[in-house]
C-alpha cells in the first residue's frame, strides 16, 4: 500500500519524469478521488497507513502552486 501511495505522490510532484501522460491524469485523478469504495482508493489507503488524506492532497497543491509561481 505505501507503494502504491509513494509512486502516485512521485508522478503527481514531477509529471515531467512519468513515462506516460495518462499516468500522470491517473495519478491526479486518483489523488483527489474521495472514493472509499475499494481498499486501494486514496483515502481508505491512506487511512490505513495512518496518513491524513486532506493534509496530503493540500501538500502536494501547495506545491504545485510554489512551482508555477516560481516558474
Amino acid at each position: 500500500m505505501a507503494a502504491v501511495l509513494d509512486d502516485a505522490i512521485r508522478i503527481y510532484r514531477h509529471p515531467g519524469a512519468a513515462k506516460r501522460l495518462p499516468s500522470v491524469h491517473a495519478a491526479e485523478a486518483w489523488i483527489r478521488s474521495d472514493d472509499h469504495s475499494w481498499p486501494f482508493a486514496f483515502v481508505p489507503l491512506c487511512e490505513h497507513l495512518g496518513f491524513d488524506p486532506h493534509a496530503i492532497r493540500a501538500t502536494l497543491e501547495r506545491e504545485r502552486l510554489d512551482r508555477m509561481l516560481a516558474a
